[in-house]
């Protein structure tokens, strides 16, 4: 439950998918850090593949790393907590649709793809860690970040072959899509 500064419920965090994976985790974080439980094996595996990235969020990071390994995501709807919102939020979380949506598009695709190749290029350091499919998707999405129209054709051809690269809204997904065929 996302409440103002003086805990006045403000509405709820946006809805998690059922189920997700290691490419959905590529595309957005559904990893709220106050929310996440992490078991004793993913403890371990996050103290492996430190240190954690400095352009990433914490939350993020274990998501990509958990997904990655072929570790379980369980995600529940279910209101546990407060997540007070106030001015000195270091990022914070919006309610609205059309607030997230704004805050999206401005800061646009270049900020987005940059983290998205930095992700990238961090997970494929610490492929010894990660499942064979994870590892070779990852080769195919360093592959397609070539620039220009031959970057282009390779990131629509990879958006047929790996079908699990997506966010899970359906407006979400087409401005992803539209991102990530910009590179």
């Amino acid at each position: 439950m996302l409440t103002d500064k003086n805990l006045r419920p403000t509405g709820l965090s946006p809805e998690l998918p059922d189920t997700t994976g290691f490419l959905p985790a590529m595309t957005q974080n559904i990893a709220t850090g106050c929310t996440l439980m992490l078991s004793p094996a993913a403890c371990a595996l996050l103290r492996k593949a430190m240190p954690a990235p400095t352009f990433l969020l914490h939350d993020w990071w274990a998501y990509l790393m958990v997904s990655g390994t072929g570790g379980r995501i369980l995600t529940d709807n279910q209101p546990s907590l407060f997540y007070r919102q106030h001015e000195k939020n270091a990022v914070g979380a919006r309610s609205q649709f059309l607030h997230r949506a704004l805050a999206a598009l401005k800061r646009g695709p270049t900020a987005f793809m940059n983290i998205f190749r930095a992700n990238t290029l961090y997970l494929l350091n610490r492929q010894n860690l990660l499942t064979p499919d994870a590892v070779n998707a990852l080769h195919l999405l360093r592959k397609a970040q070539t620039p220009g129209w031959k970057g282009a054709l390779s990131r629509v051809s990879l958006m047929h072959r790996l079908k699990q690269l997506r966010r899970h809204k359906k407006l979400e997904q087409l401005v992803f899509r539209v991102w990530f065929l910009l590179g």
